[in-house]
């Protein structure tokens, strides 16, 4: 059926969605994005990338942040694990920048010298991008966030169907995969509290804290509901 059909059963196409439409960086308030949500089901659009400092290669983790209209920056720790030191570091004409959403300053510690011993690329590239317009930040929660201007200027784009982050090399289309920061692992640990014979009472809805057998720093997990059963306390007594 054809828009504008009247003829019986004929249901009208939902609206189009508005489109989106990225703001061109306002260099007198530059954000950046500084989420740090530990969730692994948070959506992120993070991609892996490899750092050559004086012929020395590092694996980084970038988060592509279309919230960033300043330039590309990594955090303290990124820095010195590069090996690249504070007192290395040229001055920056700004003090801080601010976080997207009205957030807090984050300071400037300086920039990263632009020289030809210091270059980046992306997994599956193989074109290397120099340090240049490169910041460090304190109390930056990505290694590396890749700002919206780097992007526009080499022509990166991404691909919400593809899931990647898209560039042209070589007439060529590279689609670079977005990643999860997470590594998934799977682990089970059985938590068995020892409890006076006398029992343990509890209120309704009250909390009791126990303590693992094992370490779950940094970790998800899902609980199974306590089975207080005669039969499964007969079988742990035995255990």
């Amino acid at each position: 059926m054809w828009p504008g059909d009247t003829s019986p059963g004929y249901k009208s196409p939902p609206p189009l969605p508005p489109p989106i439409v990225v703001a061109a960086p306002n260099d007198d308030s530059p954000t950046i994005s500084n989420f740090s949500d530990s969730s692994p089901m948070v959506p992120g659009l993070f991609v892996r990338c490899k750092f050559c400092i004086n012929k020395k290669f590092k694996n980084i983790l970038a988060f592509v942040d279309c919230g960033n209209t300043f330039h590309n920056c990594i955090s303290e720790s990124t820095c010195l694990k590069l090996g690249i030191q504070l007192n290395q570091l040229q001055t920056s004409s700004r003090a801080n920048v601010r976080q997207a959403g009205g957030g807090a300053t984050l300071p400037i510690l300086g920039q990263i010298p632009d020289t030809d011993e210091y270059s980046f690329q992306f997994d599956g590239l193989s074109r290397q991008f120099p340090l240049k317009n490169f910041f460090v930040l304190r109390g930056l929660n990505h290694d590396f966030n890749i700002s919206l201007p780097f992007l526009q200027e080499h022509g990166f784009q991404i691909d919400l169907n593809t899931n990647t982050l898209n560039f042209e090399e070589n007439s060529q289309i590279i689609h670079i995969p977005f990643v999860s920061k997470f590594k998934v692992s799977f682990s089970i640990q059985r938590i068995s509290p020892m409890v006076a014979k006398r029992g343990l009472p509890v209120k309704p809805r009250q909390h009791v804290v126990v303590k693992s057998s094992g370490t779950m720093n940094d970790s998800f997990f899902v609980t199974r509901e306590p089975d207080f059963s005669p039969k499964h306390v007969r079988e742990l007594n035995q255990i």
